[in-house]
């Protein structure tokens, strides 16, 4: 009983630690996309002009 009881807590132990890490991964994947200026863009904060 015990060790089912552990097998259980450490299965779902693992399953929450492997949401969190895919949520933290892809929410900093979009952060990086929305903090990029768009492609041909010369007016945006730290672009520089190309002409």
């Amino acid at each position: 009983m015990a060790e089912e009881r552990f097998t259980r807590r450490t299965v779902t132990v693992v399953m929450v630690v492997i949401a969190a890490l895919a949520f933290v991964f892809s929410f900093s994947n979009v952060w990086a996309l929305a903090l990029r200026p768009a492609p041909g863009c010369c007016t945006c904060a730290g672009c520089s002009p190309s002409r």
